[in-house]
């Protein structure tokens, strides 16, 4: 302690040092030597609890016993676990004495509480005699986050939702424009959500509160209504390149944040979280062999869900495995790559980006492609809204622009659908948009190449057209239907040989033909 106690400074006066004086006052608050000060008075302390621990009238909390758990500092939050006996309390007591004299760091008394968990009520008020110190009740907080023995209620969240109403209903936020607010929503908003996000899975309704909250901040209050909506808050919420703002969908992201900590179990050390996780809830086993249980906490339930829906999504336990350390490079866990297999997508980018082979089975891809295409903004729905004016398609120029003229009655649609059916070697079909899609939904989907191969050409064309439409727009780029064909068929081609390696000698070549 003496290299604490016995501090000396001096002064640099145009750029030369002058004198030597003792500190006698201590630092200022926010001073950049206070944190350096404080770690180094707390490794004593911490030294401390750990010898008293060695001696035969001191025992440790029954579930820190086998990681040799003492106590948890942050900052000025201290936190100390031992046994409910007063031979125990007492020495830690005597401790925290000692420490005082030394760095004069005393225990507040008035914020000090005391918690206990089956100890006899005797016994409790013995130890609240000798301590001083008040006796708390759950849930309390610490770091932010409740701590509760039981499940958290829905007004437990209550600091969350009120701290994200304050921000986007502060009166300056009101006069910003649409890029200050997703500024805003991106910054300010998104970190008040992280931290909570990062310590388990948030309640469904206090996810659609807070995206409530975001949306009518965004598009504003106009008569207790909100005013008209030109694009869902699912489109806003998707990257830039997709024609989004760059919001992250919060249901999305907090799985995510919730998947790296499934990453973290599966490691041998990653923090004495993980030990005592894995010591005890977990009986030294896995993450992945274990099942929620009622007596867990509510952050592990809700870890052991997202690795639940890792498994259901990628088929298997392997096949989980492989994608969670396919988010991880030189050690570290890239949360962002999560968030883009989380995220909703078109069904398209689904059929070519799912991991493994993992394909959509074909009827269900149609019928949900069916659904999408209907809510896809075209210029028709636009000018039905009173958004804009003059209604021709993007890619003629001389039509108005519908679904059905989009997807299959434009000359350049028509174009792109003509080279797709002689490629898969199909013919005499009608170009109604209704019809196409019922015809293929009956289909049957048997588990062979050609249905896979059937759908893939199918869908990607329908994404390909929504493309080339919004490239001509918004980065005013146009491709031929030659440049969009052949790009159209390398992308279903490497989907293909990704799902059947054997199939190069079959579709491979006919790419080149």
């Amino acid at each position: 302690m003496g290299c604490i106690s016995s501090s000396w400074f001096s002064l640099k006066i145009n750029g030369a040092t002058h004198g030597f004086f003792k500190g006698r006052s201590g630092l200022r608050q926010g001073d950049p030597l206070s944190p350096y000060l404080f770690v180094l008075s707390m490794e004593v302390l911490s030294r401390y609890l750990r010898v008293i621990c060695s001696k035969p009238s001191v025992s440790y909390h029954p579930k820190c016993s086998r990681i040799g758990l003492t106590h948890l500092i942050f900052a000025d939050d201290l936190m100390i676990f031992t046994r409910g006996d007063v031979p125990s309390v007492q020495e830690v007591l005597t401790t925290l004495n000692e420490f005082a004299a030394w760095t004069g760091l005393h225990a507040n008394t008035e914020k000090t509480e005391i918690y206990f968990g089956g100890v006899q009520l005797e016994i409790r008020e013995e130890i609240k005699v000798l301590t001083g110190f008040t006796e708390g009740n759950f849930p309390f907080r610490y770091l932010g986050l409740p701590l509760n023995t039981t499940k958290n209620t829905i007004d437990k969240y209550g600091m969350l939702i009120t701290k994200v109403h304050a921000a986007v209903q502060h009166w300056s936020s009101t006069l910003l424009s649409y890029a200050g607010k997703v500024q805003l929503l991106s910054s300010v908003v998104f970190g008040l959500e992280n931290f909570w996000c990062s310590s388990g899975l948030l309640p469904k309704s206090i996810i659609k509160l807070i995206d409530q909250m975001c949306k009518n901040f965004f598009w504003g209050i106009e008569h207790s209504h909100r005013k008209l909506v030109p694009k869902s808050w699912k489109s806003i919420c998707s990257p830039r390149v997709e024609g989004g703002f760059g919001i992250k969908e919060l249901l999305s992201w907090n799985k995510a944040l919730v998947s790296k900590w499934v990453w973290k179990l599966t490691l041998p050390s990653t923090g004495i979280w993980c030990n005592w996780t894995t010591t005890y809830p977990l009986h030294n086993g896995t993450i992945w062999d274990i099942s929620a249980k009622d007596y867990f906490s509510e952050s592990l339930n809700s870890i052991i869900a997202v690795k639940n829906d890792l498994i259901h999504a990628t088929g298997s336990q392997a096949a989980a495995q492989t994608l969670l350390h396919s988010w991880c490079a030189n050690g570290k866990f890239h949360t962002h790559l999560a968030y883009d297999w989380f995220r909703p997508k078109f069904v398209v980018n689904t059929m070519f980006k799912l991991p493994f082979g993992q394909a959509v089975e074909p009827k269900k891809a149609i019928i949900a492609s069916l659904a999408l295409q209907k809510r896809l903004t075209t210029v028709d729905i636009l000018q039905r809204r009173g958004i804009i004016i003059v209604n021709r398609c993007t890619l003629c120029k001389s039509a108005a622009e519908s679904h059905s003229h989009l997807f299959f009655k434009c000359p350049y649609s028509q174009a792109l659908w003509g080279g797709m059916l002689v490629w898969m070697k199909l013919s005499g079909r009608s170009h109604c948009y209704v019809a196409e899609f019922k015809w293929c939904a009956g289909r049957k989907t048997k588990k062979h190449w050609k249905h896979a191969w059937f759908v893939s050409c199918l869908v990607g064309t329908l994404y390909a057209l929504w493309a080339e439409r919004n490239s001509r727009i918004f980065r005013d780029k146009e491709n031929t239907v030659e440049q969009a064909l052949f790009s159209l068929k390398f992308a279903v081609s490497v989907y293909m040989l990704h799902k059947f390696p054997t199939l190069h000698t079959r579709i491979g070549v006919s790419l080149h033909a």
